[in-house]
């Protein structure tokens, strides 16, 4: 899997987002694929317009990811690098969350992407029992790959 990060910049979080998302990739048995994964950084404004374009609701929030691994055509299996998936966090809110959850932007944007990788695993948030799921799964990820990354509250 490779993973590529783009968008606003990342100074020196970046080499630790990407070992952090390198582990992830290794736990959900991806880090064998001839895939990319996009990380896009990005503002409010610009994750406001993919929410309203793609899920038809006016508002920004905090990530979102696509999957592409089943919209890819057999001819395309030939590619050096399948896409597999973007994941757009958006800055604005992931710096907000981390002020209200007295923590670092860094330790908000490594849960952000995870929480998006696990939206791409097959996790949903929509109901209060899958979105405990999903924060379980959270939790025991911070806590075997990376526990000084999380944020108190994913310990």
């Amino acid at each position: 899997m490779q993973v590529i990060f783009s968008g606003k910049r990342l100074g020196a979080s970046k080499k630790t987002l990407t070992v952090f998302v390198s582990k992830i990739c290794r736990e959900l048995k991806w880090h064998t694929l001839r895939s990319e994964l996009n990380i896009v950084l990005i503002s409010d404004r610009e994750i406001r317009k993919l929410k309203k374009t793609f899920y038809h609701i006016d508002r920004a929030t905090d990530v979102i990811a696509f999957h592409y691994s089943h919209f890819v055509r057999k001819k395309e299996k030939g590619l050096a690098v399948i896409p597999f998936a973007d994941i757009f966090v958006s800055v604005d809110t992931a710096r907000r969350q981390a002020l209200e959850g007295g923590h670092s932007l860094l330790q908000e944007t490594a849960l952000l992407i995870m929480h998006g990788m696990l939206h791409i695993a097959g996790y949903r948030d929509h109901t209060a029992r899958a979105r405990n799921k999903m924060f379980a799964e959270q939790r025991a990820l911070f806590r075997k790959l990376a526990p000084d990354l999380a944020p108190a509250d994913f310990r």
